[in-house]
């Protein structure tokens, strides 16, 4: 199980561990399902942020509903500036395809 950082002895913070690759998965997938309940319950983008969380700490994994939502943040930023660099069209997909 991943702990998130927090207030550590002598009040200093503690280093967050870094998101391995199954958690981010997780995170992915856990996100994509929020979204379609939060749209569906018509929920605020908070609950959602904190429902992921949740689902996240159901999987083993500690993180808080902040960290889930800047971790989706620099996913999406980071898909954004290398979507560019790799089009895929239906002519050359699999020529990207594992």
């Amino acid at each position: 199980m991943m702990e998130a950082g927090g207030a550590g002895a002598g009040g200093r913070d503690e280093r967050v561990p870094q998101w391995g690759a199954q958690e981010t998965r997780e995170l992915i997938v856990a996100r994509g399902e929020m979204e379609r309940e939060t749209v569906a319950a018509r929920r605020s983008a908070k609950t959602m942020w904190e429902a992921v969380a949740a689902r996240l700490r159901e999987r083993g994994y500690r993180r808080t509903a902040e960290q889930c939502k800047c971790k989706w943040k620099n996913l999406v930023n980071r898909y954004k500036v290398t979507q560019p660099l790799f089009p895929v069209s239906p002519d050359n997909f699999l020529a990207y395809s594992p």
